[in-house]
């Protein structure tokens, strides 16, 4: 098991790991994909579980590998909206607060 941060990103449709943790935990690559953000890069797809605590939810299945922390980011995974799906997310933007519950 690997602690690490996560940002919730609510505009993208899939979720992903950084694509150096997964090779860190030798994550089985079982494809490929091109994905888009400012630019299109194709990349390895990882199978991974991802268990949020807090929510008591197990997230299976394919994650990008992106490189994440070579870029600068802090976080090494990104939880899109194959996962928010099944959940319900509550943004107070006076106060900036979110919420995230499960909705299933």
């Amino acid at each position: 098991m690997t602690n690490v941060v996560a940002l919730v990103d609510t505009g993208a449709q899939d979720s992903c790991i950084d694509r150096a943790l997964a090779t860190r935990l030798k994550l089985p690559a079982v494809d490929r994909q091109v994905v888009c953000g400012v630019g299109r890069l194709e990349v390895d797809v990882f199978m991974a579980q991802i268990h949020i605590e807090k929510l008591k939810y197990t997230i299976y299945g394919r994650f990008a590998g992106v490189p994440l922390e070579e870029n600068g980011h802090r976080q090494l995974v990104l939880i899109g909206r194959s996962f928010l799906r099944d959940c319900k997310l509550i943004y107070d933007g006076k106060s900036g607060d979110v919420t995230i519950q499960l909705a299933v």
